[in-house]
Formats: C-alpha cells, structure tokens, sequence
C-alpha cells in the first residue's frame, strides 16, 4: 500500500550568481561591487561603467554611461572553485538529496569560463582545486547518501544539442566504412506534452561509486562537439545536460530526484568571431538562435506576458521544468570584464536579472509506503515503552532511605498483625521494596517476635497448584538463606509476590510458635 506525495516546498525564486573572468588585456570596464540594502533576495551589486568611446558610438542618445545588476552573489576574479561550489551549487543538491529536483546551469559570452565552472579542468586526476560543479557534486552526493545509511540507486545520463538535433553522449556507437572505424552518437527524441518531456534512446547509466560516475561522466565528455574560435581553443559547439537520477529508500517509501547541470554554448557574434569555416559559422547561428529564444521564454515568463513557445528550441524544451516547473534552480552568469566585451557582459547581466524575477514550484518526489510508515511507528513505541520502563527500573532502583525503611518495617509489621486472609502488601509495583519485605518478614520470624498475628491463608485461587509448589520451594529456599539480604525469585508478578508475602507469613508464624514451645520446655 503506498500514496504518492505532492508535497511542495513553496514557489521558489531562481537563485542567480555572476562569475567574473581574469581579465586578458589592459582595458578593463570599470566596475564597482557592493552590498544590495534593498528588501530582495539579492545580497550584492555590481556596476559597470560604459567607455567614452562606446557611448560614442551608440546609436542611442539615452543610453545610460553607469548599469547596476542585483545577484544572490558575485564571484570576483580570484574566486576559487571550492567557493563557487560551496555557495551556488551545494544548496541546490540538498535539495535534491531530500527529495526535490535541481537544476545547475551556466550562461555567458564563450570563453568566459562556464564550462570551466561546470566541469572544470583536470578531471582525469584525483580532488583537485580545479574540479568544477559536476565532480564537486557527485563526490559530495555519494558521501552522503553512504553517510544516511540508507538504500539508494544512483543513474546518469547525459544529454548534448547540436545544431538543433539532440545526440546521446553515451551512446556512440562505432561502424565501418572502407575498412576504416568511425563512430556516430546515438540520436535522441524529444517528446513533450502539457505536463512532462519524454527524452527517447536516451541511455541512464548505472554507477556504484562517485569514481564509476565520474568516468561515465569523462567518457561522455570526451564525444562533446569543440572548435577553435578566436576566444577559445576550445569552445563549446552545443549545449550540454549531464544528469544525475537519485532513488532512495527510507523508513516510510522511495524517494527519487534528479539534478540537472546544464553547460550552455557561449553567445558569439559571427562578425567579431571572425569564422571563416562555413560550418563554424553555422554554429555560431544556431547557438545564438537558440539562446534568443531561451532569453525571450525568459523575458515573457518574468513580465507575466503572454509566453513564448517552449517548443522552438531543443534547449528551451529541456530547460521548460527547470525554469517554471518542479525544480530549484540556480544560474551562474559568467562574464568578462574587458573593454570590448561591453556588450556581451551587460547581455548576459540582463539575462541573468530576467531569470531572477522567475519562480519555480518544486515539489518533494515521494511515494510513502503506509506499510513501512505502520512499521516504523510500531517499532518506534517499543523503542519509547523499552525507554520508560528503562527509567522506572532505575528509578525503583535507588537505595532505600531510613525513612523509607522504617515506613516498610511499620508496614509489614501491620500486614502480619491483620487477620484478614485478603489482607495486601501495596509495595508491589517496585521490585527493591518488594524484597525489602520479604526479608523483613523472615527476620520477624527468626527474632521470635511477639506481635506475630495467627494464621493466614493465601489466595491460592489466583495461581495454579504447580505455581503454588514452585513458590512454596522458592520461599522455603529463601528463609533458608542466611545472606543479609537475600533475594527470592517470585516470578515479578503481583499474583506470586501476593503468594509468597502470604507464605512467608504464615511460616514465619509458625517459625515464632516453634520458638515459643522451645522456650517453655526450657523452662
């Protein structure tokens, strides 16, 4: 039996954080950061300030000279991986590790450092400062769910765009043609309706170990599409989506969640990239095609206007959940800050400040068993009964005060001078004052006490005559006891410690008879 939750954590703003890149030239944008003190999210600013010689040049006689962008935060020139991880991505991936879907993914002019940011440089080596978010995370996603203890199964896939036709990274299949081996990635499918995206032929992987995800991850990378451009010896020529699938079991169900790292392909403009290949120009025209219509989805779902199709583009239909559905999400915007990417830097700046007008409406991925959750709670109370019966044991336990040992002397000398065959005890619910009297009522016996009442019969209705024998034996074993302070095994329930006080009382009456006669024939 088990009920699908839909629980949601509230809608949820996009986080956004800008990365600025070292500079390569001289002629650097001026740039002033400081704290945001309005009411946002945003906790800094960032200000450029236009070149004379670009405000010049404009066609616009309004343009501004200053333009300030709000971020969550803002990494400087100097920012290490670690951080960068640590601030813009960490929180994202505890989200997906208690159930909830997660999205990661960088946008900027090429050569600016998203790549750089999502993956990093040196991955072939062990943990390195320049590991970047993907091998951060699926280091940081193992330690934890072997950390939780619980059962848990860990997929991959991952996705790549290319001129507008969609290829698995991990599924490249080699042929032959002319006695020569080539190889050719598998293609993928998009289906996509009201509610969700169906990716067909695209393979999940299944890994073990954060190493095994890691090489499954080198591996694809390896069959990624990268051109020489002015900027970059090695740009991305499409856009990427490495995913990470998470199932987990706990005590009440299964829950599953995925995390997104997408690493778009840098904005370019064809005239500056001065491309003379007529295949790299044709990239540069479908990239940027592709991030207008991501800028424009962008735009009209943060003005509440009338939305654009999510279904121009690949990238806009992978990106659809994590800009307005079930995810949280989070934007790094890289930039540059030389002179002559003025442009570029304030596109990206008013990308980013769209995306962080966007709310997404994550939700938790849970299906709760009502079985386990019946289950854990019954195992749960006898953990508490164990715990108070624990606490009452060691409170029964405590030493007797004098007090408290003439108070039971009292009432045990009453109890024997009752005549009543009902007669009871009412120490019975504590095992140490039970004893207690128990030896008492043998010393009275032994110390031929004059107070001694006549006999007293037991409620032997209350026990079986197999009991009542075993008893008989215990309590004869105990006056024959000459400890200080013996203990006689009753069972610990009140019908036999009732038994035995009744026993014991009667023998001790005949104990003090037996003593009396001695004496008169001594006489």
């Amino acid at each position: 039996m088990s009920s699908k939750n839909s629980k949601r954590n509230g809608d949820k703003t996009i986080s956004t954080f800008c990365r600025i890149r070292p500079p390569i030239s001289n002629a650097r944008l001026q740039t002033q950061i400081w704290p945001s003190y309005d009411d946002s999210s945003h906790t800094q600013l960032i200000q450029f300030t236009k070149p004379t010689d670009v405000l010049l040049k404009s066609s616009s006689a309004k343009e501004k000279k200053t333009q300030k962008f709000a971020f969550n935060e803002i990494f400087d020139e100097n920012v290490l991986q670690e951080e960068v991880f640590q601030t813009a991505g960490r929180p994202i991936i505890d989200h997906v590790l208690n159930g909830y879907n997660g999205t990661i993914f960088a946008y900027g002019q090429t050569a600016t450092g998203k790549t750089y940011t999502i993956m990093g440089e040196d991955l072939e080596y062990e943990a390195n400062e320049e590991w970047g978010m993907i091998p951060r995370s699926i280091d940081y996603i193992f330690k934890d769910l072997k950390a939780k203890g619980d059962s848990f199964e860990v997929q991959v896939s991952f996705l790549e765009i290319y001129l507008e036709k969609m290829y698995d990274l991990l599924g490249v299949e080699s042929y032959s043609v002319n006695h020569e081996t080539l190889s050719r990635k598998r293609d993928v499918i998009c289906k996509m309706d009201d509610t969700k995206v169906r990716l067909v032929n695209l393979a999940l992987r299944k890994v073990e170990t954060s190493d095994e995800a890691l090489d499954v991850f080198l591996e694809g990378n390896s069959n990624r599409e990268i051109a020489q451009t002015y900027a970059n010896n090695r740009s991305s020529r499409s856009h990427v989506v490495f995913t990470v699938y998470i199932k987990r079991e706990d005590d009440t169900g299964v829950v599953e969640s995925k995390l997104h790292f997408v690493d778009l392909a840098g904005s370019e403009r064809v005239s500056k990239d001065q491309l003379g290949d007529s295949l790299l120009v044709s990239e540069a025209k479908d990239i940027n095609r592709s991030l207008l219509f991501l800028h424009k989805v962008i735009q009209s779902i943060a003005n509440n206007s009338r939305p654009e199709t999510f279904r121009n583009t690949m990238i806009t239909r992978i990106l659809r959940d994590s800009l307005v559905g079930n995810s949280v999400t989070s934007l790094v915007a890289t930039i540059s800050i030389d002179e002559h990417n003025v442009d570029e830097t304030l596109s990206t700046c008013n990308f980013a400040q769209s995306v962080s007008k966007i709310k997404t409406k994550p939700k938790l991925n849970k299906t709760e068993d009502l079985n386990l959750i019946i289950a854990r709670l019954q195992e749960e109370n006898i953990r508490l009964n164990s715990k108070v019966n624990e606490l009452q044991r060691s409170k029964n336990n405590d030493p007797l005060t004098e007090e408290e040992v003439e108070n039971l002397k009292q009432m045990v000398l009453t109890y024997f001078n009752d005549n009543d065959s009902d007669a009871f005890l009412d120490v019975l619910k504590d095992d140490i004052r039970v004893q207690f009297c128990f030896n008492e009522l043998k010393e009275l016996g032994r110390g031929n006490n004059s107070e001694l009442s006549t006999e007293i019969e037991s409620q032997q209705k209350k026990l079986t005559d197999k009991e009542m024998r075993d008893l008989n034996v215990a309590v004869e074993a105990f006056i024959a006891d000459r400890r200080e302070f013996a203990e006689l095994d009753y069972g610990g329930n009140t019908e036999s410690a009732q038994y035995c006080l009744q026993r014991l009382k009667y023998l001790v009456k005949e104990m003090g008879d037996s003593n009396q006669t001695k004496k008169k024939g001594c006489c």
